[in-house]
């Protein structure tokens, strides 16, 4: 069992600057997803009942997108908040048992 509890707050940060980046591919998916045009002319008369269907697929998916961005975007949040919680915790405890060094003449 160890002593010492290690935690790498860079990591931590690289990883919610991963998480956000895979958040920006999101972005990119909606915004495909909502540039599409569908209009029946592009796919001519014999296609024009497909596009009802299409748009209604392409909204649901833009959706669930939406929502996957706002949880990477939160989870992001989320580990820089936790890697700047534990470097805080870290240095006030450092400080406490130095100010008890001190105090003990140690």
């Amino acid at each position: 069992m160890t002593e010492n509890i290690a935690l790498d707050f860079d990591r931590l940060r690289q990883h919610a600057a991963l998480v956000t980046s895979l958040a920006d591919d999101v972005t990119g998916a909606i915004s495909m997803l909502k540039g599409g045009d569908l209009a029946s002319n592009a796919f001519g008369i014999l296609c024009a009942f497909l596009v009802p269907p299409s748009m209604a697929m392409s909204a649901a998916a833009t959706g669930l997108f939406g929502a996957d961005q706002s949880l990477l975007l939160r989870t992001a949040g989320e580990l820089r908040d936790t890697a700047a919680q534990w470097e805080q915790f870290e240095d006030d405890t450092v400080t406490t048992l130095r100010d008890l060094e001190n105090a003990l003449g140690l």
